[in-house]
């Protein structure tokens, strides 16, 4: 993973930024119990004379068949999930992220991927940028989390189309992505719950952040390959995307792209 350098002019917005990455960056797994009453049942029992002898009609549940359903993924294209998915391969550290913070479990992750940590027993499958799809058939997948960012290339995207699993393309290209993954993902793994809570707690978060923001803030995230050079990130990136929603001034927004990473600028 790119390392990341941040220069700021004071030492509130260091710590702020990091906090801002740890926000979206880090997800977490939560889940509640919740308990449905029926009131239309209390207002039948409530409304029986005291003195009655006949025995209130006993009430049904619906049940409501989710699968087969259709789900968006993150290019907008419309994914068919046929039963709730048990057999998950996660192809970058995004997805893996995404399948843990809404409550699932994988088969298979990338093999670069160092979180979470309930996660890193599981098989790998290549890299995230070098997928193994022999790998990938052997763990006999029902469902394939893929990243929207990393494997959108067309050459990556074929082989990927070309399994016999369907696929559902999720990654961070911004903010908004990341808030929509959960929700679909939720949709797609019958876990709306556990993605609702995930995503009211970022959500507080960023509010908190952008409460506490300054109006004034100006800032350039740095970003450096393995032959350490740098690249700031506009506000196409993540990161850039990250600090724009919180109202601090990228002063690298409006620069040209330029090298290998989509949305950052040559430093």
């Amino acid at each position: 993973m790119p390392r990341i350098n941040m220069f700021r002019n004071d030492w509130f917005v260091v710590k702020f930024l990091l906090a801002s990455l740890f926000i979206v960056l880090v997800l977490g797994c939560a889940s509640e119990d919740v308990t449905v009453e029926s009131s239309e049942a209390v207002d039948a029992a409530t409304s029986v004379p005291a003195t009655a002898t006949s025995v209130p009609p006993t009430a049904t549940t619906e049940v409501v068949e989710k699968y087969p359903q259709t789900v968006k993924d993150l290019l907008n294209r419309d994914v068919e999930i046929a039963q709730v998915p048990e057999r998950v391969v996660a192809l970058s550290p995004t997805a893996l992220e995404y399948i843990y913070a809404i409550g699932g479990e994988a088969v298979g992750r990338p093999s670069s991927a160092n979180y979470p940590e309930e996660a890193m027993g599981v098989e790998g499958v290549g890299t995230a940028y070098a997928p193994n799809f022999e790998a990938v058939l052997s763990l006999n997948p029902d469902l394939v989390i893929a990243d929207s960012v990393i494997h959108a290339q067309p050459a990556i995207l074929e082989n990927l189309t070309g399994l016999p699993a369907p696929v559902f393309m999720a990654g961070a290209g911004s903010y908004g992505d990341v808030l929509m993954a959960l929700e679909n993902l939720g949709v797609a793994f019958d876990l709306a719950d556990g993605a609702n809570q995930e995503i009211d707690r970022i959500q507080a978060a960023m509010d908190s952040a952008k409460a506490a923001a300054a109006s004034d803030i100006t800032a350039v995230v740095l970003i450096a390959d393995r032959d350490n050079s740098l690249y700031a990130a506009k506000n196409t990136s993540f990161i850039g995307d990250v600090i724009s929603e919180i109202g601090i001034t990228n002063v690298a927004a409006e620069q040209p792209d330029g090298g290998p990473f989509p949305g950052f600028s040559a430093a």
